[in-house]
């Protein structure tokens, strides 16, 4: 459905370009990351410390934080109050217990980023007072902290529902209002065209669409159900609570007073209000045309409201540029909407129209209404590819990006799902050049809106996706006896996990991988040791260790509690196969 015209290739490659000169500068982290602790990961103290500091490379917000420190035995030390210092909210801080006796601790951590998404890490450290120094194993090579990159379905199903409602009701208002009224595009540009250009222009123009109503109601109901219910869903993810306290009165409260989330939320509400009456007045029969037009066009400028709310709470609100970012979000977000709620005017509403319409007429109004989205359908394609290469400059700290992150995956299969719906839009629109072919509605066009469906589950998954890695050391091994063993994966590559020593305390893990004939695989990209206590009210801790040219592959973590352990392995090679072994491994307490 888009009109290729050597102009338009060249605004398209012009826009491209100076997005992306734009984008080089400027790069945002995503979620926030943990940059400095005291104590620091892994430390012996030589005295007890006083309280918990630790830094972020940018602002947090004051709702849901959280510090709690507990010895080896699963006892609170902490005083369990965490704030930011007013100073500084790159910094929270907790106080602990007076005089902590020698041991192992744990620092387990929560806070929400200046992007709106939950943050949380450990960080092991050891007491090592005058005189006890002997009771407890020496950690010998600090280790970073295990910040997680998690997220929960209904989440990303909530934000789908959100998405699909804003363009079946944007989307659809703006085709009706704009393309059809305007009847841009609707004639070919060549001196020999056979179209009549005010006849189609007319057609349009005068066009009935009886179940066009019906959709855009469809469109709010989904965007009210999906606005009224994310707050909830949200504070219960934000404040790692069931589901169910996630409708807490105090919890909400807390959410609309100190996030900005809630606060933009509490903005949506009220959007969503004044858009029930402006709907109602614009199909409104007894009101003069003049005027249900007028309601409508309230109408879509209050849905571009809600959806500039929605674009400056998540990764563009963190940021280098964030007006920039969120602005870009926007555009984007309203020429995707704008795209599919099209697709779906012209899909749903004309086919079932067709079953009352003679299929010579309805052949020849659809040849005009595609024609008519043409020119539409190049200003949105500019502006989400334009929109869309800025943001990825903005995101991603580097290419590898693309294939060690969630968010790198999902970008790609967008930006795939894209060049299809591209590609079908193209072979669309070269049926429909001529007057007299028949545009085939049916398949290319379902096939477009599919692929266009699935972008948007995409963009609600990638929302709730950090682009940047966990941050992540290679220590030096230390000598012990160690824990051994070896476990073959489908492939037949020979996983060798050592574990010295095997108790409370500072510990070396040593991972090897060789094939049948024992010889070392080459090419491992990345190895992430994923260390999962019995207890459940642990949290499991991560070490990634990235590529290096000999093997074994090393780290030192701190194992704070006795019991069983699991530890599962897994290993990137070069082709981007994976390895995967599990062991299980018994800690003692002395």
């Amino acid at each position: 459905m888009l009109m290729i015209h050597r102009r338009a290739v060249t605004i398209l490659i012009t826009v491209l370009c100076m997005l992306g000169l734009l984008g080089l500068p400027g790069i945002a982290w995503g979620h926030a990351s943990l940059i400095q602790s005291s104590p620091e990961a892994n430390a012996v103290l030589e005295k007890a410390p006083e309280r918990v500091e630790l830094t972020f490379n940018e602002p947090l917000q004051t709702a849901f934080m959280s510090i709690q420190v507990t010895n080896q035995d699963g006892q609170r030390v902490d005083t369990g109050e965490a704030r930011l210092l007013p100073t500084n909210p790159n910094i929270m801080e907790g106080d602990l217990k007076a005089n902590l006796p020698s041991g192992v601790y744990t620092i387990q951590w929560r806070a929400i980023s200046a992007d709106g998404h939950r943050i949380e890490g450990i960080i092991p450290f050891q007491v090592a007072l005058a005189g006890q120094t002997g009771e407890l194993p020496m950690p010998t090579t600090p280790s970073s902290s295990g910040e997680t990159e998690q997220t929960r379905i209904d989440l990303v199903l909530i934000r789908w529902l959100m998405y699909l409602g804003i363009s079946l009701l944007f989307g659809g208002l703006v085709f009706r209002l704009y393309v059809l009224q305007q009847g841009w595009g609707t004639t070919d540009t060549g001196k020999n065209s056979s179209i009549d250009k005010g006849a189609a222009r007319n057609r349009l123009r005068a066009l009935s669409i009886p179940y066009l109503p019906a959709l855009l109601w469809s469109g709010y109901a989904s965007l009210a159900v999906a606005v009224i219910l994310a707050l909830p869903l949200q504070v219960s993810w934000d404040a790692a609570v069931p589901i169910a306290q996630g409708f807490n009165g105090q919890l909400i409260g807390e959410a609309l007073r100190f996030t900005h989330a809630g606060q933009l939320w509490f903005v949506q509400v009220i959007l969503l209000l004044i858009i029930s009456v402006t709907m109602i007045y614009a199909h409104d029969r007894e009101q003069p045309i003049a005027k249900q037009r007028r309601y409508a066009h309230l109408t879509v400028f209050l849905t571009l409201a809600i959806m500039l709310a929605k674009a400056s709470v998540g990764h563009a609100a963190a940021a280098s540029l964030p007006v920039a970012a969120i602005l870009a979000d926007w555009v984007h977000f309203a020429a995707a909407a704008f795209w599919i709620g099209s697709l779906s005017v012209m899909l749903i509403c004309m086919s079932v129209q067709r079953r009352s319409m003679d299929p010579r007429e309805h052949r020849l109004l659809m040849g005009d209404m595609l024609r008519s989205f043409g020119g539409w359908g190049i200003a949105a394609t500019a502006l989400l590819l334009g929109t869309g290469v800025y943001t990825s400059f903005q995101y991603l700290p580097s290419l590898e990006a693309l294939v060690s992150t969630g968010y790198g995956w999902a970008l790609l299969g967008k930006a795939l799902l894209m060049l299809i719906m591209l590609g079908l839009a193209g072979i669309q629109f070269r049926k429909v050049r001529k007057p007299q072919e028949a545009p085939p509605v049916g398949k290319s066009i379902r096939w477009e809106l599919g692929a266009g469906i699935a972008v948007l589950l995409l963009a609600a998954l990638l929302t709730h996706l950090s682009p940047t890695p966990a941050p992540s050391t290679t220590p030096s091994p230390v000598a012990s006896a160690p824990f051994q063993a070896t476990q073959t994966d489908e492939a037949n590559h020979r996983v060798t996990l050592t574990v010295q020593p095997t108790r409370v305390g500072s510990s070396t893990f040593g991972v090897t991988f060789t094939d049948q004939a024992n010889v070392p695989v080459e090419g491992i990209q990345q190895v992430t040791l994923t260390l999962i206590p019995e207890q459940a009210d642990r949290t499991a801790q991560e070490i990634i260790i990235p590529a290096q040219t000999e093997q074994p592959f090393t780290a030192t973590e701190i194992l704070p509690v006795a019991g069983n352990w699991t530890i599962q392995v897994h290993a990137l090679t070069a082709s981007l196969d994976s390895i995967d072994a599990e062991f299980t491994v018994t800690v003692s307490a002395e």
